[in-house]
C-alpha cells in the first residue's frame, strides 16, 4: 500500500486544491496545512510541493486576465512572500524562466515578465533576502527597480542595519559604488523621476533618518510632482504639490491634522532638543542641495515688485514664506521653540532675507 509521501505529485496537487480549508486568493489552503508548511515537513515532500508551488506561481503570474494593478508593489500578497521565505534561489529562478518563456510566446503578456520580476524584488526587499535582491536587480533595467527601492526605503519595515546596508549596496553596485564610497549626492537618475515625490512625502512624516539617505542617493529636492505614475496606489497623495522644504515646515507647524505632527506634543519626557535638531538638520540639507526658498530670499521691495511671478513651484500652496508664517502662528510647544531657534539661522545662512524674516515678526515673537 502506497504511503502518503510516495503518492504521485498530481495526487498531492489535488489534495492541496480540494481540502475543505479556508483558501487564499489563489485557491490554496491557508494555515497549518498550506503548501508552504507541507513543503517543510520532510525532504521527500519538499521536492513534491516545491514543484506544485512553482506550477501555481507560473499559472498565476501568466494569467492574462489579472487586473492591471495586481503587481503594484504595495499590494504584497502573503502567499507570494512565503515563496521568497522558504524557496531556494534555484526555485525562484526556475519560476522566472518559465514566466519569461510564456511571456515571449503570448502577446497578451507583453510587459508581464518585468512586472513579475519587479514584484519578486519587492517581496525580497520586504524579507531582507540580500542574494535574491542582487540577482533580481540584474534582471531589470533601473526604471523597473527604482519604484520598489523607493517604497522599501520610505515605508518598508525596519531590518537589521547590516541587512539594510547590504541591500542598498546591491543597488549602488549598478553604479560601481557602495554606501561608504559615496562622496557627494548621486545624480537624480539613480532614484528616477519619482524621487521628489517620495522625499517630499517623508518630510511630512516622522522619518527624519530617511531624508538624509534619500538626498545622498540623489532624490530631487525641488520637484515633488508625479506625472502618470505607473503605480496607482502610492503611499501619500500624488496630487500634493508642496515641495519637500514646505512640507517639512508645514509638518513642524502641524498644518495638516492628518500628518499627526510630533511637534503638537508638549511633554517634558522627550528629548526635544535632539528631535528638533534632527528636523532642522534636514532643513539645512534640503537648502544645501538646491531647495528653492523663494521668495524668502527676496527683499521686501523685490517681493512686492515680483508679485509672485517666476517662483517656479513656490507659489500658493508651496510657498516657504507662507509656511514660515504658519509656523509662527502655530501653538507654541517645546519642540517648535527649539526648531525655530535653529531654523531661522539656517534659513538666513541659506540666503533668506533677514528683512523678510523680520517682517513676519518671527524674531521678535521668539525673543519676547
Amino acid at each position: 500500500m502506497a504511503s502518503f509521501v510516495s503518492l504521485p505529485a498530481d495526487i498531492h496537487y489535488e489534495i492541496v486544491r480540494n481540502r475543505d480549508d479556508p483558501k487564499n486568493s489563489l485557491g490554496w489552503s491557508v494555515g497549518e496545512y498550506d503548501i508552504y508548511h507541507l513543503a517543510q515537513t520532510c525532504r521527500s515532500l519538499r521536492s513534491t510541493y516545491l514543484q506544485i508551488i512553482k506550477h501555481e506561481h507560473v499559472r498565476v503570474f501568466c494569467n492574462p486576465n489579472l487586473p492591471s494593478d495586481y503587481f503594484d508593489s504595495e499590494r504584497l500578497k502573503p502567499e507570494f512572500s512565503e515563496l521568497i521565505e522558504i524557496s531556494s534561489w534555484s526555485t525562484v529562478e526556475s519560476i522566472i524562466q518559465q514566466v519569461r518563456e510564456q511571456c515571449e510566446k503570448d502577446p497578451a503578456l507583453s510587459g508581464r515578465y518585468e512586472d513579475v520580476v519587479a514584484y519578486l524584488l519587492s517581496l525580497s526587499l520586504m524579507r531582507g533576502r540580500v542574494p535574491y535582491v542582487r540577482n533580481l536587480i540584474a534582471l531589470l533595467p533601473p526604471e523597473a527597480w527604482q519604484l520598489p527601492l523607493l517604497l522599501w526605503l520610505c515605508y518598508g519595515k525596519k531590518l537589521p542595519d547590516d541587512v539594510q546596508r547590504a541591500i542598498l549596496d546591491c543597488f549602488l553596485a549598478t553604479r560601481g559604488l557602495s554606501l561608504d564610497k559615496i562622496q557627494a549626492p548621486l545624480d537624480k537618475d539613480f532614484l528616477g523621476p519619482m524621487s521628489g515625490f517620495f522625499l517630499a512625502d517623508v518630510c511630512s512624516k516622522d522619518k527624519t533618518k530617511i531624508v538624509p539617505l534619500l538626498i545622498t542617493l540623489g532624490a530631487d529636492v525641488t520637484n515633488p510632482l508625479v506625472e502618470n505614475p505607473k503605480n496607482r496606489h502610492l503611499v501619500g497623495d500624488p496630487t500634493d504639490k508642496r515641495t519637500a522644504l514646505v512640507r517639512l515646515l508645514d509638518y513642524v507647524a502641524g498644518v495638516r491634522a492628518s500628518e499627526n505632527s510630533i511637534f503638537e506634543l508638549n511633554t517634558f519626557s522627550r528629548d526635544w532638543e535632539s528631535i528638533a535638531s534632527a528636523w532642522a538638520n534636514n532643513l539645512k540639507l534640503l537648502i544645501e542641495n538646491g531647495a528653492d526658498i523663494r521668495p524668502l530670499n527676496f527683499s521686501l521691495t523685490e517681493l512686492f515688485q515680483n508679485g509672485g511671478n517666476g517662483w517656479g513651484l513656490n507659489t500658493v500652496e508651496s510657498n516657504p514664506a507662507v509656511s514660515i508664517g504658519r509656523l509662527c502662528q502655530a501653538k507654541s510647544t517645546i519642540g517648535r521653540e527649539y526648531f525655530l531657534t535653529e531654523a531661522l539661522a539656517i534659513l538666513e545662512a541659506g540666503g533668506a532675507s533677514k528683512e523678510l524674516l523680520q517682517s513676519f515678526s518671527v524674531v521678535t515673537r521668539r525673543a519676547s
